[in-house]
């Protein structure tokens, strides 16, 4: 088994195809194919199961998947660790912001005051377009309803949701509200595929019915100001967006029913080497985030 028999290995069980394999490694599909059956051959067990125009992963495809990803992440870390060693790495880092923005603006800045060598590459994608492009990110900024701690992610801030009620609606006088209660009123949320918008699906669905909502748009600062027009209802961050607090067209009130929270997290490449800067920026954040909250 050589290197570039795992390369083109790892490449068919990640886009489950051939063809797209082929064109992403920039070979032809027959050479592939004559790889991937000499690594068969070797290995004298199958490694992929045709499922029309795809393939899946044998059950030994799938023990070989798991060791062929940390092996091609490790070279890559040497590679870069060498480079490091050399003084010929590049002082950039890139990193996703797709929560927490007007907080993490702020601390990128601080950082880069202090660090002006360092360059600092700052990306918002939307969640699909995001999960396909993770590992070109040194860092990333995002949030979920849930968390589960490992050795690649940190959680930065667990912050509870408050209803934003236009101060001329009934529900404004509750301390506090069942989301079920709004499960006719319009709401104002970011576009779909947005964190925070995912995490208002769901916690709508929680509650038993299906958002309907008057004003969408891709960018939070849009979103807040025109929650502060108190024509809509929004489910907001109680820390992160605690700006919206003191207009006198809207009042915030808690949700007692379900429990909305919210998990703003760091998370980082998964195995291989990580960059001194981009480590360093790493450790800034989860010292420091909370600070600027």
């Amino acid at each position: 088994m050589n290197l570039t028999e795992l390369t083109y290995f790892n490449e068919v069980a990640t886009t489950s195809h051939f063809t797209k394999a082929a064109e992403n490694l920039n070979v032809s599909q027959p050479a592939l194919s004559r790889t991937i059956k000499h690594l068969e051959s070797e290995l004298k067990v199958p490694l992929f199961i045709k499922k029309g125009r795809n393939v899946t992963l044998s059950n030994y495809g799938e023990a070989l998947y798991k060791h062929s990803q940390s092996i091609l992440d490790e070279i890559k870390g040497i590679s870069s660790e060498i480079n490091d060693l050399k003084e010929v790495t590049n002082n950039t880092v890139s990193i996703l912001v797709n929560s927490a923005s007007s907080q993490m603006r702020k601390l990128l800045v601080d950082f880069q005051k202090a660090n002006k060598n360092v360059n600092l590459k700052v990306t918002q994608l939307d969640k699909t377009e995001y999960k396909d492009k993770k590992k070109e990110f040194d860092l990333i900024i995002h949030s979920s309803t849930h968390f589960i701690p490992s050795n690649n992610q940190k959680d930065l801030l667990e912050e509870h949701l408050m209803l934003s009620i236009p101060k001329t609606h009934k529900l404004s006088k509750k301390s506090s509200v069942d989301l079920r209660d709004i499960a006719n009123e319009n709401l104002i949320s970011l576009s779909e595929n947005k964190d925070l918008r995912e995490i208002n699906d769901y916690y709508c669905t929680l509650a038993g019915f299906k958002p309907k909502f008057c004003f969408e748009n891709n960018s939070p600062y849009v979103i807040k100001e025109y929650i502060k027009t108190g024509l809509g209802f929004a489910i907001i961050p109680s820390i992160t967006w605690k700006e919206i607090k003191s207009n006198e067209k809207i009042k915030l009130v808690n949700i007692h029913n379900p429990n909305c929270k919210r998990y703003i997290i760091l998370e980082w490449k998964k195995g291989g080497y990580m960059s001194k800067v981009a480590t360093s920026l790493k450790d800034y954040i989860i010292k420091n985030f909370k600070k600027y909250v």
